[in-house]
């Protein structure tokens, strides 16, 4: 079994507030999700780690922060080049934008590294 990473398990916490309460405060101060997840590298638990970049990205595309969703996934897939599902998620948000190009040629990229990625070819097919 391969472990979780602790930006993972701080997502899974977040999202599980914010599902089963209806509302975003985390802490005693009441930090909002769009606070937790912000682009600033100093509140990572792991600079560098592709798996919080991928988290944050999932985090902005629920809050509708499709072009902040895009820098994370940006800063994942260069971080892991080989994670389809970070193209994937990105031509989701790149579709969401109205730029069907670049999300096309991320449905591509994704079906490239991962050729039995369902997802990828239901989105592209979608888009």
């Amino acid at each position: 079994m391969t472990p979780v990473a602790p930006s993972f398990k701080r997502w899974i916490l977040l999202a599980t507030v914010v599902v089963v309460a209806g509302c975003v405060p985390i802490d005693g101060a009441g930090v909002a999700m769009d606070q937790i997840f912000t682009e600033d590298e100093s509140r990572s638990t792991q600079p560098g780690d592709a798996g919080e970049y991928y988290n944050r990205g999932a985090a902005k595309v629920e809050l509708g922060q499709s072009e902040e969703a895009i820098a994370a996934f940006d800063r994942a897939i260069e971080l892991r080049p080989d994670d389809a599902d970070a193209y994937v998620n990105r031509g989701s948000a790149n579709a969401g934008l109205g730029q069907y190009e670049e999300a096309m040629a991320d449905y591509a990229e994704a079906i490239r590294l991962e050729p039995d990625h369902a997802t990828a070819y239901k989105n592209r097919g979608i888009t």
